[in-house]
């Protein structure tokens, strides 16, 4: 059951949804069910201790300088699903679960799956060269000021937010082991077919 403090949550955003709909001459919906299965605007949890504290809430928009290129933003690929890899050049344990994601990338990207790395190291050119060297054939975005991780309240790398064709955060994962790695290509699966 849903804390008191989501519920209010929930209820306040909804109470802006309405007030917004209204005044834009938009109806309202019929029914808290119908809203919900239409997956309308939820904040963001009010105050997230772990990036699992998102899990049912909607991918804020995300945007940054990109390793290689223009700037990135996450609402580049709406309606898609999305998997996010935080990761860094320092972390001994990111070089396979890369490797992992890029297969992932290759494999599910003609179905509808956008992966997008999220790099925190310092130096962009060390970012690059341990992207490059990791075959990593994915858009990178550089947080440099490290925004984007304490938004999540990323306490660990690597770590793996998969985000629904909605927009909506369905599942983190930490470091895959072969049972973690399984789930989530289950779960990638579930998400394109829906």
């Amino acid at each position: 059951m849903a804390s008191r403090s989501r519920r209010r949550g929930f209820a306040f955003g909804w109470l802006l949804v309405a007030c917004g709909a209204v005044s834009c001459g938009f109806p309202m919906v019929a029914s808290a069910a119908e809203a919900v299965e239409a997956n309308a605007a939820v904040p963001a949890p009010p105050r997230p201790g772990t990036p699992e504290d998102w899990i049912g809430y909607p991918l804020p928009v995300l945007s940054g300088k990109a390793l290689h290129g223009a700037n990135l933003r996450t609402s580049e690929y709406a309606g898609e699903v999305v998997l996010l890899a935080f990761w860094a050049s320092w972390c001994g344990r990111c070089e396979l679960q890369l490797l992992q994601v890029q297969e992932l990338h290759t494999t599910y990207r003609g179905a509808g799956l956008a992966v997008v790395g999220v790099n925190l190291d310092d130096s962009p050119a060390e970012a690059s060269e341990f992207a490059t060297g990791a075959g990593v054939g994915f858009p990178v975005m550089h947080d440099i000021t490290k925004r984007i991780s304490r938004r999540f309240a990323l306490l660990d790398l690597p770590t793996l937010v998969l985000v629904d064709r909605g927009g909506t955060v369905r599942q983190v994962y930490g470091r895959l082991d072969r049972k973690g790695r399984k789930a989530l290509v289950e779960d990638i699966r579930q998400l394109l077919d829906e």
